[in-house]
């Protein structure tokens, strides 16, 4: 959007930005619970501690990964905001700010510094 200035590119970018970034540290996330669980059943199937239970609970492993990511990053969609720039037009006409709900105290204490 920034090399064509074109502002067809920049009306799709801040329309789907917030959703792409949510999506992609979801999955970012899954990734690296998928990694842990992966070594801890090599570390099991090693040292022949109930082999058979990695086995036949994959899919709940994968799904609790899954879970866990998407409680852990989905409200990363609620961190960001897009809002008009002001006195800009164009490419420009719209910037992404950190939003009030990512600002307010429980949520940046608890949450946004230990995530």
């Amino acid at each position: 959007m920034d090399y064509f200035a074109s502002e067809l590119l920049a009306a799709a970018w801040w329309s789907y930005m917030r959703i792409m970034i949510t999506i992609s540290h979801v999955f970012i996330s899954t990734s690296a619970f998928l990694i842990c669980a992966a070594a801890f059943e090599r570390y099991i199937t090693i040292s022949k501690i109930a082999c058979q239970f990695a086995r036949h609970h994959r899919l709940i492993i994968i799904g609790a990964c899954t879970v866990i990511a998407v409680i852990a990053k989905g409200p990363m969609y609620f961190e960001v905001e897009v809002v008009p720039n002001a006195n800009c037009t164009g490419v420009t006409s719209l910037t992404a700010i950190p939003s009030e709900f990512s600002e307010s105290e429980p949520y940046k204490t608890m949450y946004k510094v230990s995530m």
